[in-house]
């Protein structure tokens, strides 16, 4: 059984993500940008997707000055895209990798921390869209190139 302490202490080798493609919603910031940064370091070809690319754009600066793999920049606002744009991700990624390894769901909208009866119920959809919906929906446009994979993960 491992312990706590172990978790806490453990250290993935070099090259632990070598050669592995992950796209990470919510690149721009927080734990997605955290998380991108971490995969590169250990070797993994980044595809950031955030709805700003701006933020995109510092952390594949960051990834770069690290001498991380070269990342790409997939714009994506999971708030306001239809089909037609994750399809577009979908065949991008195609078209560079020709696979998807690991696919982070980070991307998140924070709701309000209210009593129920104080919800706005239009910002309580548009929450449940981009914490719920859209994640399915981007899993389900990348499941075939996910399933082309030696070993897929997803994870939310």
């Amino acid at each position: 059984m491992t312990t706590a302490m172990e978790l806490r202490s453990y250290a993935a080798p070099a090259g632990a993500l070598a050669d592995r493609v992950i796209l990470v919603t919510g690149a721009g910031g927080g734990l997605g940008s955290a998380l991108s940064l971490a995969c590169a370091a250990l070797g993994a070809r980044i595809v950031l997707c955030g709805r700003r690319v701006a933020p995109l754009e510092r952390v594949y600066d960051a990834i770069v000055a690290a001498g991380g793999p070269r990342p790409s920049i997939a714009p994506l606002d999971l708030e306001r895209a239809d089909a037609s744009h994750y399809d577009a991700l979908a065949e991008g990624v195609r078209n560079e990798f020709g696979r998807l390894d690991g696919l982070v769901h980070a991307a998140a909208r924070p709701g309000e921390r209210s009593p129920i009866e104080h919800h706005d119920v239009v910002n309580w959809l548009r929450v449940m869209h981009v914490n719920v919906n859209a994640p399915f929906i981007l899993t389900r446009a990348l499941l075939p190139l996910l399933r082309l994979s030696q070993t897929p993960r997803c994870c939310s």
